[in-house]
């Protein structure tokens, strides 16, 4: 909920179960997984404090619910 506060937008949770493996790429450790080598600046800030978690391609509908909708 941190970044919908400014910009009202409106949250899902993401079951990845429901996605394919080879399209969820981790980067949470801060790890670039083409190269392998340590993201930089603030790009791992935000990965490894977020844990972001990047999805390629669509979400399929059936893999996310909403959780909060801002008007």
């Amino acid at each position: 909920e941190f970044y919908a506060k400014s910009n009202k937008s409106t949250i899902i949770a993401i079951n990845t179960d429901k996605i394919e493996p080879k399209k969820i790429i981790d980067i949470s450790n801060g790890i670039d997984p083409q190269t392998g080598k340590p993201l930089q600046g603030k790009a791992f800030g935000y990965a490894t404090k977020d844990a972001e978690v990047l999805i390629d391609g669509e979400i399929p509908k059936e893999a996310y619910t909403v959780v909060k909708k801002h008007h």
